[in-house]
């Protein structure tokens, strides 16, 4: 698969779009309605039962389930590809990884919420703006193959469990809390 290169725009104009996709995606999107719950509500009450760890690691998998109907739509075309057992699990690994790293985040803010929603919205508004510049690479105009589907949202996990083992490490496993 080969990418065409994005039509020309300026640093400033990237800037902008990213900054627009960011906060449209805080207003209108999901982390504006999950994080009050997710960290705000959960968190720190599965932190005090089970400690950061622990907590993190129920609290992931709940998240993950919670994205199941997206599952079923376009934005999940992916896991379709795949097949929405696999697909399921896949998201679980990237979800573990990531809400773990989240759980630091919320501690060292001492629990704002809003930089939880701050950085939920960066991590769709990523994808999004991808898609925004590349749109050949686009589940919707190009169907990969289930391997690279696979491939992919493995590489996506192991980022976020590697930076959440670096958490974990740089803390002694206690999240900073």
């Amino acid at each position: 698969m080969s990418f065409k290169k994005p039509p020309a725009c300026s640093c400033g104009e990237s800037s902008l779009l990213y900054v627009v996709t960011i906060l449209s995606l805080m207003i209108f999107g999901s982390p504006l309605g999950e994080e009050p719950g997710w960290r705000g509500f959960a968190l720190p009450r599965l932190q005090q039962r089970y400690g950061p760890l622990a907590g993190s690691l129920v609290l992931g998998p709940l998240w993950a389930l919670w994205h199941l109907p997206l599952f079923f739509t376009a934005w999940g075309a992916s896991y379709q590809i795949i097949g929405i057992p696999l697909g399921l699990l896949l998201f679980t690994f990237v979800i573990m990884g990531t809400t773990i790293v989240m759980t630091w985040l919320f501690n060292n803010t001492k629990g704002s919420i809003f930089l939880a929603i701050l950085f939920h919205a960066a991590l769709d508004a990523g994808a999004t703006f991808l898609v925004t510049l590349y749109p050949q690479a686009s589940t919707s105009s190009v169907q990969p193959g289930a391997s690279a589907v696979i491939l992919e949202l493995l590489a996506l996990g192991l980022v976020w469990i590697v930076i959440a083992g670096l958490a974990l490490a740089l803390t002694r496993g206690k999240l900073s809390y």
